[in-house]
Formats: structure tokens, sequence, C-alpha cells
């Protein structure tokens, strides 16, 4: 239900053309009033709308009525009645009435984005055309980015603004949470410490929240500082094993981490080697968070239930190891339960670094190229092929703790914190 569009728009105009135009409005308030009191529609609710919709409708097709505070009134109420035509038509009228008036350009976005043949790309290009310096209009097209898993692309929106609006409270969180999904800590760190002290003094509320993000991303600072020496050093050296996997949203390539999670690395090159993983499907997708793969219960036509297969054996943890690799943005871990050494076929892709899965699934590998695809991926999209396109000159096999048919693997949760 939507209420905040009537309200939203009803403060962008100020004035009534006549009396009965003012009693228009108090009616529609005094409905709103209403739904908002009952927490939703009354029986007769509907019906009362639907009548004074009608009494909306006679008022403007009278000569000279064109009042945009009753346009906006008798949107909400289209919006309510399900209406979809007349809702879309009335936000061309607002518009036409007042071009300039971005809110009423945002608020018909948001109509337009919840309609089910949403084009998100041409509506934010249109909006972004029309408002161009509209700090409003780029963060609301910056969260529908990070909505959809596109990062980068979202910090490349807000970059358009100036210097003093993007240190502005809502941009700067926005901002610096979208730069620590990138794994940019430290940029992310200065965007929260841009925000002007006096905002924290008058909401003590963001001063947490902020608080909170700044401490996730040093915390990350730190444990990055040490991973880009590590991935220097094996650039250097350029022996670790590459892998490919085939989805049907594209290619991602991979760096194992041999020198980290050696058995690891050697379960997955010998499952890959196998064509183990080929045709099997992503069971579990959560958006921010990661894609989940590898069981070969998620084959069409498999009887088992997708997240409850494996290979018919487990192998040894490595993430209690003192060297284990962390969980930053593009990682390859292992997908697991709670018991100790549980891990089998199941593995996951981080949309954004993890922190809070550090030290209890084994990192075993990272994206080199195809992060965009892996965040573009959707619950049942499949894996068509892994293929080891290159390996140490030695075997590859796995030490396993036990064979059982079935490993099931608990559901992975974003962490609280990272909210």
């Amino acid at each position: 239900m939507l209420i905040s569009t009537f309200i939203s728009l009803l403060l962008t105009f100020s004035t009534f053309s006549t009396d009965t135009g003012k009693e228009l409005i108090a009616k529609c308030n005094a409905i709103k009033t209403s739904i908002v009191n009952q927490r939703g529609f009354a029986p007769g609710d509907l019906k009362t709308i639907e009548s004074l919709r009608d009494e909306i409708l006679a008022w403007l097709e009278d000569e000279g009525n064109e009042d945009a505070t009753v346009l906006a009134a008798e949107l909400q109420l289209n919006i309510w009645l399900g209406d979809n035509e007349r809702t879309a038509y009335i936000f061309e009228r607002l518009a036409a009435l007042q071009p300039e008036n971005e809110s009423v350009a945002l608020a018909w976005s948001r109509f337009l984005l919840a309609q089910d043949d949403a084009d998100t790309v041409l509506i934010f290009n249109d909006l972004v055309e029309r408002f161009p310096n509209s700090p409003a209009i780029i963060i609301e097209w910056a969260r529908a980015l990070e909505s959809n898993n596109q990062f980068t692309k979202a910090i490349i929106a807000l970059e358009r603004l100036d210097e003093d609006d993007l240190a502005e409270p809502i941009a700067a969180e926005l901002y610096g949470s979208l730069l620590f999904s990138d794994n940019r800590f430290e940029d992310s760190i200065a965007a929260f410490e841009a925000i002007d002290n006096v905002a924290f003094a008058k909401d003590p509320a963001l001063s947490t929240r902020v608080g909170r993000l700044k401490t996730r991303s040093k915390d990350s600072e730190s444990k990055w500082a040490e991973e880009v020496i590590i991935r220097e050093t094996e650039e250097v050296a350029d022996d670790l094993p590459l892998a490919v996997i085939e989805t049907s949203k594209g290619n991602v390539e991979i760096t194992l981490f041999e020198d980290h999670a050696p058995n690891t690395v050697a379960n997955f090159i010998s499952l890959a080697d196998t064509d183990f993983y080929n045709g099997t499907g992503f069971h579990r997708v959560l958006a921010k968070f990661m894609a989940q793969g590898g069981d070969p219960n998620s084959r069409k036509g498999a009887e088992g239930q997708p997240g409850q297969g494996g290979p018919g054996y487990k192998i040894k943890d490595e993430h209690t190891l003192p060297d284990h690799r962390k969980h930053f943005a593009g990682s390859l871990s292992m997908a697991k339960t709670a018991a100790p050494n549980t891990g089998g076929s199941q593995f996951f892709l981080t949309h954004l670094p993890t922190p809070h899965l550090d030290g209890k699934h084994t990192v075993f590998g990272r994206v080199t190229s195809g992060l965009s695809t892996i965040r573009s991926i959707e619950k049942d999209d499949q894996i068509i092929s892994i293929k080891i396109i290159r390996k140490r000159d030695h075997a590859y096999s796995p030490e396993k703790v036990s064979s059982q048919v079935n490993t099931t693997v608990p559901k992975l949760t974003p962490s609280l914190k990272s909210k």
C-alpha cells in the first residue's frame, strides 16, 4: 500500500484553487488517517475511496480545474484502487504541470519500478537526463543499483555529486557502504568521516549506525592490507591453479589458493576434472551476500533436496589454519555445517566482504575476472562446466575424512552487522 506517494507530493504543492479543492483534500486526508490507524483497509473503505475518486474526477473535468494538489490526491486514491492505467495518466499530467519538480519525477519512477516489466536502466537514464544535478535523483539511482548488486555502478553514479553533496549524511552513508562492498576500505572510512559532526549530534541513531559501519571498514582495512601483500606475492610467482566457471550468465575466472588451502583446492580440482559440477545450479542466492552452488541435487531431474547433496564424503577444514584467507568481495569459499570437517562439494562466491564468516568457512580462491557476473547470478542459474585451465605438476587427491552419501549444509546467513 502506497501512502507516502500522496504525502510527499502533497507537501510540494501549497495552494488550492478553490474551497472545493480544499474539501476534497480534507476528505482524502481523512481516509489516509483512517487507513494508517487501522493498519490497512476496513470493510467499505475501497467503496469510499472509489466514491471520492469519482468526485475528484468530476471536479477536475470542470473547465479550469487543473489543481496539482488535487491531482496528487487522486493519484493516491488510484494507487489504493490498483488503477495503474489512471495512475500513470495522472503522473503524466503532474509532470506536465510541474516539469521541474523532482519529487513528482521520483514518485513516478517508484511507481514504474514497481511494475513487473520495469526497465530500471531506462527509467533512471530518463530521470538523470532530466535532473542531472539532483542529489535526490542520483541517490535514488544508486540505491536501485545497490539493490541489484551493482555496487561499482552505484559508486560511479554517486560520484556525479559534488564534494559537499556527497558529504551529506544520506549520500555519505550509502557511499561508504558501497565502497566497502567493493573492497575499498580506506575510501569507505573517508566517506563516513566526511559527515559533519553536527549531523551526528542532531541524529544519535545516525551516529550509532555510521560508527558501526566505520568500525567494520576499519577492521576489514587491516585484513585487506595483509591480503594485498599475499596477492602481490602470488602474482609474482604466477603459478597458482586457475579455473573457469562457465555459468548461464557468463564466465568467471578463479585463482585457487593452493598455498593456504591445499586440500580444499585438491578436492575442488578433482571434482571439476571428473565433470562433477557440470549441469548443477546455484541453488541458493542472497542479494548483497553470496551465490551458493556445487550440489548434485541441484541438477534438473535430481531426486535429492538441493542444499543437502555432496560427493559422498567430507573433507578437512582449513579455515582453522593460522594463515587462513579472509572473505572479501569475490571470495570462493567452502559451504559446510557448523560441525568440523563437514565440507564436500558445495561452495559459495561472495558478492561483497563477509567478515562474519572469517575463520568459519575455508576461503580457497578468488574471482579474478567476472565479479559482475557473480553478482548477476540468480537462483537456479546453471553451472555449465568448471574447467581447470592451469595446475601445478602433481596429482590432486583430497584427503577424505568420512564417506556419507549426503552432507546437509545449513543456510548461510548475512551478518546482522552488515546492514
